[in-house]
């Protein structure tokens, strides 16, 4: 019965240590973004503004934060076509570029502009944290419709921590607590 509830109590130990070190909160760091415009039919001048985040936000799993990524000026356009908008990080290391593309219609003169620009499904991407691998991010930009007067517009979405990764020194204390607590049990079954 002893073996048992001291089974039992190592099994919990170890299972709330590993659930507390995959849950430890990961800095995201934004440098910066681009942005590619395809023209599929007209044409006009765009050009992208990006911003950098000026410091890092921790994002525990579940966790979003929403961002200005950049501004794009569009003076004088008019046509459909695509736009691609990619995201730098320094922190966590993607896997792959993230990156978005949406279809837009646009008409702009200096003073006005109308259209739309739309992304499809958020996109998920994979990263590592200090060497570990497993983490998940999902980044959705936020969809622009409408007619304004001048011919800025903010490019804005969010990034969401779907699933982070354990850090390195959690994991060596977590392997060093079992190998101890495991030495710890067989000498107390051998008395």
């Amino acid at each position: 019965m002893k073996k048992l509830l001291l089974v039992s109590c190592m099994l919990l130990l170890v299972v709330g240590m590993f659930g507390s070190a995959i849950a430890a909160p990961k800095p995201f760091q934004i440098d910066g973004s681009s942005l590619s415009v395809h023209w599929k039919w007209g044409g006009g001048i765009v050009t992208y503004t990006d911003y950098a985040m000026p410091s890092a936000i921790d994002l525990d799993v579940g966790d979003y934060f929403d961002f200005t990524f950049g501004k794009i000026y569009i003076p004088l356009a008019l046509g459909t076509g695509e736009a691609t908008i990619e995201v730098d990080f320094s922190s966590p290391d993607p896997e792959v570029k993230p990156s978005e593309t949406g279809e837009f219609k646009v008409f702009s003169i200096w003073f006005f502009s109308a259209g739309n620009l739309t992304f499809g499904a958020p996109e998920t991407f994979g990263y590592s944290y200090m060497g570990s691998t497993g983490g998940l991010m999902e980044l959705d930009f936020n969809d622009i419709k409408g007619a304004q007067l001048g011919s800025c517009v903010n490019i804005t979405g969010r990034i969401t921590n779907l699933r982070s990764v354990p850090e390195p020194g959690t994991l060596l204390l977590l392997g060093f607590g079992l190998i101890e607590t495991a030495g710890f049990g067989r000498k107390k079954f051998r008395k």
